[in-house]
């Protein structure tokens, strides 16, 4: 996300700041948030003692060496470079270790594979059929917007462009072949799991900190880059996020899209109301086959790409039809669901990949796709971002960090609320949030398109 000004990191050994220092995310305090980063040294703390040593900033000896990081890391082929016509600093603070990989938290559980779910696909040639690939199946089984797809295609066209089916509908759950399936790498069903194949440029941007762009032109459907990071829980997210807001920046991504809420909350609530009511019940039949039919129907494409379904984190949104419905939704609650069942976080500030420089938008040329490759597990599926419309060369590439639309969030506030936040910003750095109301909080959005409402919004 947004890079922000900061120093880089320090030695592991070198001693945790004094009181009144301005945490980033290369201090001492910050790093002992992450197992991973306090016990061995990395290469961004080399860098830094390098630098500390030399007494002088970065330059292109350490760009050569990030360009060449992010390379090995990835193991594409696919270009990589960096650029600043704004001043001049070689690259942002190497405050983050690189990686293009999950960085699974001490604290999350190991992963459970859905029995419900194929691990892959038993398909005998190097590419499968999409009218028989388990893998494809597994979307028109399970998620309700598969059914306004072509039964004979997959996700992707041959070329690895999205299809017009999940084109049209932005935040479609895909599920891709894998190395259990019986496929080969040329199965058209595999282009997340193959990583970036675009030229990607961070580059300084005026008054926005460091972004991403595409020196070359891409068709709308193009799969860019996937959100690297540690995957932590519900708690170790929350308290991270109230130690990032110090710094001013978050690089935390809730994995909270309709799908995961779905399976998480919704699915085995209303599997335990058709088992209390019996199969023969024609209430809880219809109530499940009406609500199936409105997840098919009730997407909402908006303007920055992010789709809407009836299906939230929210009680009320629930639609029980009698009070035995409303108890066992209660007792579900209570009993079944705790921290530990929410949706997983990833964080991006301590290790990351170049996702972590796309900046927001209000007009955002990029939508999030959340897509299982090697785990089916619900709650661990990439967040891939693909392009919704076609991209110029040297276009930055964004995405909307808020996960809403701005209509929706203004339908929460007032004209009033809205003036007094960016009146409070005003004097804010760059990053840091204000309270709009009891259900939102806003930063300062610096994406100056015409569409811009000046805040970017956050639920609480």
């Amino acid at each position: 996300m947004a890079a922000v000004e900061a120093r880089s990191a320090r030695p592991a050994a070198e001693p945790p700041a004094s009181s009144g220092r301005r945490l980033n995310f290369g201090s001492q305090e910050i790093r002992n948030l992450s197992a991973s980063r306090t016990n061995a040294t990395r290469l961004a703390d080399i860098i830094h003692f390098d630098q500390q040593a030399r007494g002088d900033s970065l330059d292109s000896r350490h760009a050569d060496v990030f360009i060449a990081q992010v390379h090995e890391c990835e193991g594409t082929l696919a270009p990589f470079s960096v650029t600043n016509t704004v001043d001049s600093e070689v690259l942002p603070p190497l405050e983050f270790c690189y990686t293009d990989a999950i960085i699974q938290s001490t604290n999350v559980p190991a992963a459970q594979h859905p029995p419900v779910l194929p691990k892959g696909c038993s398909c005998d040639d190097d590419v499968c059929d999409p009218k028989h690939c388990e893998c494809r199946q597994i979307g028109r089984e399970f998620d309700p917007t598969w059914s306004n797809f072509a039964a004979d295609a997959f996700a992707y066209q041959a070329d690895g462009i999205l299809a017009e089916g999940p084109r049209q509908y932005p935040g479609t759950t895909i599920w891709e072949c894998n190395e259990n399936c019986g496929c080969s790498i040329d199965c058209p069903n595999r282009v997340v799991s193959k990583g970036r194949k675009v030229w990607l440029d961070l580059f300084k941007t005026e008054g926005k900190g460091w972004g991403i762009r595409s020196p070359r032109a891409l068709e709308r459907g193009t799969f860019v880059l996937h959100y690297a990071g540690e995957l932590l829980t519900y708690d170790e997210s929350q308290e991270r996020s109230e130690l990032y807001e110090e710094i001013g920046n978050l690089y935390t991504y809730d994995i909270d899209t309709w799908w995961v809420p779905r399976q998480i909350y919704y699915q085995p609530f209303e599997d335990e109301i058709v088992a209390k009511a019996g199969a023969g019940e024609r209430g809880a039949q219809a109530l499940l086959a009406r609500k199936r039919e409105v997840i098919g129907a009730e997407y909402v494409k908006r303007e920055q790409g992010i789709v809407k379904s009836e299906y939230t984190d929210d009680k009320e949104q629930v639609d029980v039809s009698s009070s035995e419905a409303e108890e066992i939704w209660e007792r579900f609650i209570r009993d079944k669901i705790s921290s530990r069942d929410e949706p997983f976080t990833l964080d991006a500030a301590l290790w990351g990949n170049l996702s972590r420089y796309f900046n927001s938008s209000c007009e955002p040329n990029m939508a999030t796709y959340t897509v299982y490759t090697s785990t089916r597990d619900f709650r661990r599926p990439l967040l891939a971002f693909f392009t919704t419309r076609a991209i110029e060369e040297n276009e930055e590439l964004t995405f909307c960090y808020s996960g809403q639309s701005q209509e929706e969030a203004e339908e929460m506030t007032d004209a009033v609320q809205r003036d007094k936040a960016i009146e409070e910003l005003a004097d804010k750095p760059v990053g840091q949030e204000v309270g709009v109301n009891s259900k939102l909080s806003a930063i300062r959005c610096l994406c100056g398109t015409r569409k811009c409402k000046g805040l970017l919004f956050r639920n609480n």
